[in-house]
């Protein structure tokens, strides 16, 4: 039985042309894959840590930003890559740059971000992120990062185990940020219920947040700091929250180490106030009281078991949230109200690990009902061309950077549009700059919803032709069968309904 003959190239690119597989490439957003808010600080000596630390978000670019102390912080070298066993790499390690520069100099409290580098991330996995530095660094009160490691001397690229000593404390190390596809992406504001105390050293994983986020397959970082109420949360919101990019929404488990100490009444007040300041971030989630059986302070316990009630009785009926965890539900004893359930308390205050179980599943159940809510897009901004010059002939290929790019962005080479823009994610795109007079144009995109950003520096035409590139029909020849690829030339996406029309008589005469 004669074999059919292979496809003519022609009937094989219409084919790829007019497929309904053929997409235009999704722009992705960075959002935080992990977070810790870090209110303390640890001065070190020349020191390279190594912080294995879960990433609930999957993507293919990171971005990784650390913090400085209360004082100077000096950074000489840094990477990031996969976590293996014992301060082990298991992937290769790949060097994060600032700027451009391999290393940084910060003042005290200051939060420097590192340049995007391309790291394949699958949901739920354990990173280590390795620095060398020496100074001030931003820390956790609590030992929750098991499989971390601390080493003098520069080992940020060692991919063996780092060796050293185990150092369980968050130093330095604020959040992962991951480009990936679009999800929601939740943040939780508390103090160290929800910074997932039970023992120290702990673990982080064990923490509520950390549940919730797993049965959700969705990101739920940590912003809670051990031991703060709701005044030092609202003080510190700007750095350890706000500075997040791409959350939609807050969970806020606080008031705790406030009972006793305000009234019930007082508690509210300041709870709905921090409630208004996060509604421009995010949706807003109240979460309830979990049951008290020691006072924690000089109140009698008495009292701060009715104000907690109270205030949760606010939260289920008369706060302005956008809906309620109710931790209190799930912890208590039915028959006595004001205490754990067997097994679900650890020292009368915190939960038990069990208890953070259940707390992590109620959270899910409550967050995985609510209706998704779209992630604001970034800001339209420009900050980088690359080349900023070419001929006057116009056919330069200029790759922009910026964030905001999505489909329908124009780009505009003076008063002439790119003769094509090409989205390759929310940070990058390329351009094609169009024929021009010599001299100085300025660069300006404009979103499909009227967002304008202007490059600041300008694209350069200086005399000269345009760049030789293959004719389309060129670019569409190859023996048949002989399983050349097919390379699409700009302005042969045109051709593709016409190429349509002729493939069933192609593919006739090639079964004959």
């Amino acid at each position: 039985m004669p074999h059919p003959r292979p496809l003519p190239l022609l009937a094989t690119c219409a084919l790829a042309l007019t497929s309904p597989l053929v997409h235009a490439q999704q722009p992705t957003s960075p959002q935080p894959g992990f977070h810790q808010a870090l209110r303390w600080s640890q001065d070190s000596a020349r020191t390279t840590y190594r912080m294995r630390v879960p990433v609930r978000r999957a993507g293919e670019r990171v971005r990784v930003s650390f913090r400085a102390g209360t004082g100077a912080l000096r950074l000489y070298a840094a990477t990031v890559a996969l976590s293996g066993p014992s301060g082990s790499l298991a992937s290769e390690p790949v060097a994060l740059t600032f700027s451009g520069a391999s290393t940084f100099s910060a003042a005290a409290g200051q939060r420097v971000t590192s340049d995007a580098v391309a790291l394949a991330v699958p949901f739920g996995a354990e990173l280590a992120v390795s620095f060398e530095v020496e100074g001030a660094l931003a820390a956790s009160a609590l030992q929750n990062f098991p499989g971390s490691y601390a080493r003098a001397g520069s080992y940020t690229s060692l991919r063996t185990a780092l060796g050293g000593s185990a150092f369980t404390k968050m130093v330095g190390l604020d959040t992962v940020e991951v480009e990936g596809a679009t999800t929601r992406a939740f943040v939780a504001i508390g103090d160290s219920i929800t910074e997932a105390y039970v023992t120290d050293p702990g673990d982080a994983r064990d923490g509520w947040p950390a549940v919730a986020e797993l049965a959700l397959k969705v990101p739920l970082v940590n912003a809670a700091v051990y031991g703060q109420g709701v005044s030092e949360a609202s003080a510190k919101l700007d750095a350890e929250v706000l500075t997040l990019r791409g959350v939609t929404d807050c969970a806020v488990l606080l008031g705790t180490n406030d009972l006793g100490t305000l009234t019930a009444a007082q508690l509210e007040t300041k709870l709905a106030a921090l409630y208004d300041r996060l509604r421009p971030f995010c949706r807003v989630w109240g979460a309830t009281l979990p049951p008290k059986e020691r006072s924690g302070n000089s109140a009698p316990l008495a009292d701060v078991n009715a104000q907690r009630r109270a205030v949760n009785e606010w939260l289920r009926t008369l706060a302005q949230v956008q809906g309620v965890l109710d931790f209190d539900a799930v912890l208590r004893d039915p028959a006595s109200p004001d205490r754990f359930l067997a097994g679900l308390g650890q020292d009368g205050i915190h939960p038990s690990v069990a208890g953070q179980r259940k707390m992590g599943e109620e959270a899910a159940r409550a967050l995985a009902e609510a209706e998704p809510t779209p992630v604001p897009a970034a800001p339209l901004a420009l900050s980088a061309l690359a080349p900023t010059t070419g001929p006057t002939g116009g056919g330069t290929a200029v790759t922009l950077t910026g964030s905001g790019f999505a489909s329908g962005v124009q780009v505009r080479f003076g008063e002439a549009l790119a003769e094509s823009v090409q989205v390759q994610d929310a940070e990058h795109l390329r351009a094609t700059a169009p024929a021009h007079a010599a001299g100085s144009v300025e660069v300006v995109a404009t979103s499909a919803s009227g967002q304008v950003a202007r490059a600041q520096a300008p694209f350069v035409y200086a005399e000269g032709p345009r760049p030789v590139t293959p004719e389309a029909p060129e670019a569409l020849q190859g023996d048949e069968g002989s399983g050349s690829s097919c390379a699409v030339a700009g302005g042969v996406g045109g051709l593709a309904p016409l190429l349509a029309l002729g493939v069933l008589g192609l593919l006739r005469r090639s079964r004959r």
